[in-house]
């Protein structure tokens, strides 16, 4: 690790809104950046179903929007990768934030704190045999076994956000079956294929119903002895509360939900032009949306999916940099992903260039033999 914390101030808040989901999170990472706050935890439960998507996720791709506002749910995008989340009454949010040097890289970053810190919160609840699988997942049992945790996480100039989700009983995983629109590609490493046969809870695996003041306890144990560090209850600032209201406003509107929608994105295709989508599971989903003309040229392109990636703005400027290529020049294609992994400030957790760049390629491919 990096740059070492003392100590870490402690937010908890057991009975959340939706209002103080993502926006309380982009609130203490922009703080943070400005060193207007110290290295903080936040532990949040909810009121009402929250609905969540990644950064990168394609919103008609991974949810049924309709259903989701008939069923009551919020539904927000997360400044950060990894695909749809779930919260209801039974699931607890436990996130940490430090500036960007504090590990060395972001697959580190998950490494710690998925694989010491919430399964050692796991550990001292009684859950036997949490496994850290790879960056998004904490499992029960073995690598195939059912997951007891999802994850998020991004850096932000001087600022690194990340946190994990802890079900203390089985939340309402049949309702979310209803909203979930999943590409049978996510489930293709798996044995368990759907999120009833996947999910699990600490009630589940222990058969002790814990309480919200437990996992919150648990929790701050586990940092503690992971890093070393003292943990003080803290409150909010009269900034970081102001800051958190502007953040709702974002948050909340159509244009951050739907700023990756293939539906809008491609609701018009002029007839003479050829569209395109591809799907690539590797440790995770990247995907791809490719519009050409008459001539083949790419004129639009979206990659999506529930990946990690650092700098977290990456993807608006790498689309550009493919629109006027012709998609039988897959070597100009490939050389530019290469490119940009080669970047010293570039990382696509657990991802390869190769693995980025195939639904591209097989995108384009099939555009030509049509």
């Amino acid at each position: 690790m990096g740059k070492e914390v003392k100590r870490f101030r402690l937010i908890y808040e057991p009975e959340a809104g939706p209002e103080r989901y993502m926006a309380h999170d982009f609130s203490v990472v922009d703080l943070l950046n400005q060193e207007r706050l110290p290295p903080s935890l936040l532990v949040k439960g909810w009121k009402k179903p929250i609905i969540t998507i990644g950064y990168y996720s394609d919103v008609d791709d991974d949810i049924d929007v309709e259903k989701c506002l008939q069923l009551g749910w919020s539904i927000d995008r997360r400044k950060s990768g990894g695909g749809v989340g779930y919260y209801d009454s039974a699931t607890m949010l436990c996130k940490m934030f430090v500036s960007s040097d504090f590990f060395p890289s972001l697959e580190q970053a998950f490494q710690e704190f998925l694989g010491k810190v919430i399964v050692g919160t796991y550990q001292k609840l009684g859950v036997k045999n949490p496994v850290y699988k790879h960056i998004g997942d904490v499992l029960v049992g073995d690598l195939q076994g059912k997951k007891l945790t999802g994850s998020s996480g991004f850096v932000s100039n001087k600022a690194l956000y990340i946190g994990a989700f802890l079900n203390l009983a089985r939340p309402d995983v049949e309702a979310l079956e209803q909203v979930l629109r999943t590409p049978e590609e996510k489930y293709k490493d798996k044995v368990l294929k759907s999120a009833t046969e996947r999910s699990t809870s600490i009630e589940e695996e222990t058969g002790i119903s814990v309480t919200k003041d437990q996992l919150m306890k648990a929790y701050v144990r586990s940092i503690e002895e992971v890093f070393g560090s003292e943990v003080y209850g803290g409150e909010t600032t009269e900034e970081e509360e102001e800051m958190i209201k502007k953040q709702w406003e974002m948050i909340s509107s159509d244009e951050w939900l739907f700023r990756r929608s293939s539906k809008k994105r491609f609701s018009a295709v002029p007839n003479q032009f050829r569209f395109a989508r591809k799907r690539h599971k590797a440790a995770k989903l990247i995907s791809t949306c490719i519009l050409t003309d008459e001539k083949n040229t790419i004129r639009d392109i979206m990659i999506y999916g529930d990946f990690y990636a650092r700098p977290i703005d990456f993807v608006d400027e790498l689309e550009q940099k493919f629109l006027g290529i012709s998609a039988s020049d897959q070597e100009r294609i490939m050389a530019i992903v290469e490119e940009l992994f080669a970047q010293p400030d570039f990382e696509c957790a657990g991802i390869t260039p190769q693995e980025f760049a195939r639904p591209i390629l097989e995108a384009c491919q099939e555009i030509l033999i049509r």
